[in-house]
């Protein structure tokens, strides 16, 4: 094996292969994805050539991190790239806040974010070149509460800011 294209996918969903590429790949061959802590994962194959393999993998829910990939023929000749195919949480949601606005300098209680695939992880209320982390949410669907204080306009500007939910 050479290379796979997409190298990466989120776990949310099954992960589309468009090209597993190498040489000498036979008709009946299987693909599979593996590290020593995790079950293989495996799902439907198509061998395109004997250089170009397709497939579907379903990684819904799989540990995140670099995954080996491994081809199997039907004759059991195989080959492996190590760490070549990475498993992502998706990107968080951002559905709502409320309240909407406040005034400068202002705490606001009672803050709810809504929204899904939080990680729990600190997300950032900013504007450019300013930020300010709040406590961490937790996935899915969390309605984040926390006080939230509006930052004086000598600080950041006026203008909106920017609620930002990091992905990992």
């Amino acid at each position: 094996m050479t290379g796979i294209t997409p190298a990466f996918a989120n776990n949310d969903a099954p992960a589309h292969i468009s090209d597993l590429s190498g040489s000498n790949f036979r008709s009946g061959a299987t693909v599979k994805l593996h590290r020593r802590t995790d079950r293989p994962r495996r799902d439907s194959v198509t061998v395109v050539s004997p250089a170009r393999i397709t497939c579907d993998l379903d990684i819904t829910g799989a540990a995140t991190g670099s995954w080996d990939v491994t081809v199997t023929n039907d004759d059991a000749s195989h080959a492996t790239l190590a760490d070549a195919f990475d498993v992502q949480y998706p990107p968080p949601v951002l559905a709502g806040m409320s309240p909407t606005t406040g005034a400068e300098g202002q705490t606001l209680t009672g803050v709810n974010i809504t929204g899904s695939a939080f990680r729990n992880t600190p997300m950032t209320v900013a504007s450019p070149g300013q930020g300010r982390r709040s406590p961490p949410a937790t996935s899915p669907g969390y309605q984040h509460h926390s006080p939230c204080r509006l930052l004086h306009p000598d600080r950041c500007g006026r203008g909106l800011r920017l609620v930002a939910l990091p992905a990992t």
